[in-house]
């Protein structure tokens, strides 16, 4: 069995409706980050304005394969038994998720805690059977030394579940600078430390940051990583700071297809038949409690 922790569907950047749903994705030149086994890592900080405009054109051209009936195909076509929905509220909402949820798709719950009537809505999507919360700092602009955000903590600790936090500084809009730097990991650690009792997955081992995601991993049990965005040798970093039960695999669809991250594991486990099942499968049951 193969569980992806982390992928998309509707429009989770501009909120609504897709402006123009594809069956399969446009050709870029990010493409070629993703062929090279998320290898090419490094053009923020080398060439940041140009890297930013490959990475918001990548990020909208992707967000429109994100329909329901492509989750399912691609997930047919790499061999994904379940795919855990990721909502972004207010742009993607955990109702039009719940609607979704069957045998193959699952999902988190998301509210954001400066909108009336988030706490009410947070209980009645965990009741529902949301398998854990998830906080995208830079599309939700939530800065982690905001109140709200340990407010929200605060109310969802409780449920015993696990957060999934985006991480890495990410761009997804031409005519504005979004708030990138909230995505820093190094900033979230205080966060983190506040409620050890909530299993933290640090999403994208948080992208160009990963080794600072790794050091305070080694710190804070409580910090485990997804793979999507992240090469081989960054994988077996994770394994060898972390240790196996802390690194989950995901692909983060649609914005990478599940080909290349499915690569990466069979490439980061080798013939250990047990590391990839516990990275495929058994870490997210363990985790999520599925």
């Amino acid at each position: 069995m193969i569980v992806d922790i982390h992928t998309h569907v509707g429009d989770c950047i501009n909120g609504g409706g897709l402006s123009e749903p594809y069956d399969r994705p446009p050709r870029l030149l990010s493409d070629l980050f993703e062929t090279s086994g998320f290898r090419l890592m490094g053009g923020r900080r080398l060439f940041p304005r140009f890297s930013r405009y490959v990475e918001i054109i990548h990020n909208q051209e992707r967000n429109n394969l994100g329909t329901p009936e492509n989750i399912l195909a691609y997930m047919n076509r790499f061999g994904i038994d379940i795919s855990v929905l990721q909502p972004i509220e207010p742009v993607r909402s955990t109702e039009d998720n719940l609607a979704l949820v069957g045998e193959r798709l699952r999902t988190f719950a998301s509210v954001h805690p400066l909108h009336e009537g988030w706490e009410s809505r947070l209980e009645r999507y965990m009741e529902t059977g949301c398998l854990g919360l998830k906080i995208h700092p830079i599309i939700q602009r939530l800065s982690p030394g905001e109140p709200a955000v340990f407010d929200l903590l605060e109310a969802y600790a409780p449920h015993g579940r696990p957060v999934l936090l985006h991480a890495g500084e990410s761009s997804y809009f031409l005519n504005e600078r979004s708030p990138s730097r909230f995505g820093r990991i190094g900033d979230w650690e205080a966060v983190l430390s506040s409620f050890p009792q909530v299993k933290f997955i640090v999403a994208h081992t948080a992208m160009e940051g990963w080794k600072k995601a790794i050091t305070s991993g080694e710190r804070l049990p409580n910090l485990y990583v997804d793979t999507s965005f992240q090469s081989v040798s960054h994988v077996r970093e994770a394994l060898r700071s972390l240790g196996k039960e802390r690194v989950l695999f995901a692909s983060d669809w649609p914005f990478s297809l599940q080909k290349a991250p499915l690569r990466v594991i069979a490439s980061a486990a080798g013939g250990d038949a047990g590391l990839r099942r516990a990275l495929l499968c058994d870490n997210a049951h363990a985790v999520l409690g599925l």
